[in-house]
């Protein structure tokens, strides 16, 4: 018995102790149609830090541009195959529980996932100066963003609605995992003495 209860501790603090670490980590959705035609579609994972985000906040990322007849897909570093980075500069960037958003009326800023030329960057004022023109969103496999205007933040990613988990789930399942290892354990004792 005491071996059972020891197994059962042991995965209790494996299993919950990973929990917090996954739990602060905030997936958002992006949906965002881009300056002169094309969208990008996806998730951002940051950190789960809330304010102005920088470079260390954005932890992972899947996004798809499409230019309307073709789609590039942008990888971040903890994906299959991983193939572009993430670069904040400025504080144009924020973060809430419920929203990414960028300050397009900041006086500089940018928000830029790229791997060499394909790309989704979101700019205050000129930024993106890499891009030349296709800032606008209009190079081939390029996903680029700015408003015109220069007036607003805009939100352009969203963490979806979903039924918030239990916090006693974690102690839920490891209670049924002993549970059922000790049902197992009389089972295969009860069939070494009847034998």
């Amino acid at each position: 018995m005491s071996k059972l209860k020891s197994l059962g501790v042991l995965f209790g603090v494996l299993f919950l102790g990973t929990w917090p670490a996954m739990a602060d980590r905030i997936t958002y959705n992006v949906s965002q149609q881009l300056v002169g035609g094309g969208s990008a579609t996806g998730f951002i994972v940051t950190l789960g830090n809330i304010g102005t985000q920088t470079t260390g906040d954005i932890w992972d990322w899947d996004i798809t541009l499409n230019d309307g007849s073709s789609t590039f897909e942008l990888f971040g570093p903890h994906e299959a195959t991983p193939n572009s980075s993430a670069t904040v500069v400025g504080d144009a960037l924020t973060a809430t529980d419920t929203a990414l958003s960028f300050d397009f009326g900041a006086s500089s800023g940018e928000f830029l996932i790229d791997p060499i030329s394909e790309y989704f960057c979101l700019a205050a004022k000129d930024g993106c100066v890499d891009a030349g023109n296709a800032v606008q969103g209009i190079s081939w496999k390029v996903a680029a963003v700015k408003s015109e205007t220069y007036l607003s933040k805009e939100i352009f990613a969203t963490v979806p609605s979903a039924t918030p988990l239990p916090a006693a789930l974690p102690l839920f399942a490891t209670g049924l995992g002993a549970l059922g290892l000790l049902g197992w354990r009389r089972k295969r004792k009860a069939r070494a003495l009847t034998a």
